[in-house]
């Protein structure tokens, strides 16, 4: 149960590319992505707001084995989002907010020698905000500061022995904090019919959970559990490439791909030692490097665009996510 935080944590993380995604300037109907995000001439902080509405559904799962030492867990999230963007602060400066609600749930089932099997459940609702500025430079290069806090509500189950007449049950209730904060180099341009959007990201992300106690049924003392500070390092690289029919087809589709690397990885907890149990424990086995596929659509009706995509995240075969993400953008004025 102790790694199972650690391990959200980053399964949060691979929502970043959707935060970010509202920096990104909006694909016009004619094709011109950087205009929404660009004064040509005098305007009111208002004049170019957006809303925007995101749903996304992710299906993640864990597998680690060493000898006869496991560690194999499986979840979903949901994840809803509300932003408005494109708030003119000055000549080619915008900024956006974005509030950001994920309910997670983790299966797991673990085995480390010399202790006990057990299997848990963990349900996690998080609540995030996330705001941005974002700086033009020339016609197609920008640069975005972003920053996001969250708080997490973490409801823990633990059955030690299970399927066992001697079974153990436990449960505990607990919270965390997390931040993070990344800049980005974005590129963004239409080339004759394509549409084309690449970045490059610095990330550096922070959880931080307090003490709190684990309660079993058959022990009148409860279990302590250590706090947690938990700090990563991410380089991220993406680039989509979009296809523009011609005017009057209103719908664009769309592939892309992305890197991401673990610069640092520090994690407060002691762990056992790691000669032993290497590739079982989440502590040892997610600060791996990964990449992520994906692809989709996007509809646009004069004010409206609508953009539905699927991706698959994978990080050096050992941690794999499959993401539906739909939103939906409405430009004001």
């Amino acid at each position: 149960m102790r790694g199972l935080p650690v391990v959200l944590s980053v399964v949060s993380l691979l929502n970043a590319p959707f935060m970010s995604a509202y920096a990104m300037p909006s694909t016009q109907n004619k094709g011109t992505l950087a205009a929404s995000n660009s004064v040509d001439k005098p305007s009111g902080m208002f004049n170019k707001l957006s809303l925007a509405f995101l749903y996304s559904y992710t299906d993640f799962k864990f597998h680690s084995t060493k000898g006869e030492n496991f560690n194999n867990f499986t979840g979903h999230s949901n994840l809803y989002s509300i932003a408005a963007g494109n708030v003119q602060l000055a000549k080619d400066f915008s900024a956006g907010l974005a509030l950001f609600k994920v309910d997670t749930n983790v299966l797991s089932n673990v085995f480390i020698s010399p202790g006990s099997p057990a299997n848990s459940k963990q349900t996690v609702h998080n609540n995030t905000l996330f705001g941005h500025v974002l700086k033009r430079f020339k016609e197609y290069y920008y640069l975005d500061l972003a920053g996001a806090y969250g708080q997490n509500k973490i409801a823990s189950q633990s059955w030690i022995l299970p399927n066992t007449p001697i079974s153990q049950y436990g449960f505990a209730n607990s919270r965390s904090n997390n931040w993070f904060t990344s800049l980005t180099g974005l590129y963004s341009r239409p080339w004759k019919n394509f549409l084309i959007n690449a970045n490059a990201r610095l990330l550096y992300s922070q959880t931080d959970a307090g003490n709190y106690f684990f309660n079993y049924q058959s022990s009148p003392l409860p279990q302590p559990v250590q706090a947690l500070t938990n700090k990563v390092w991410f380089a991220m690289e993406n680039i989509e490439l979009g296809y523009k029919f011609k005017p009057t087809v209103p719908l664009v589709p769309f592939v892309n791909a992305g890197l991401i690397q673990v610069l640092s990885y520090t994690n407060s907890r002691t762990l056992i030692d790691s000669t032993l149990i290497n590739g079982t424990l989440p502590q040892l086995s997610m600060n791996k490097n990964g990449y992520r596929l994906g692809g989709g659509f996007s509809y646009s009706y004069k004010r409206l665009t609508l953009r539905i995509e699927e991706q698959f995240y994978n990080a050096s075969g050992t941690f794999k996510s499959y993401q539906t993400v739909a939103g939906i953008r409405y430009l004001i004025s």
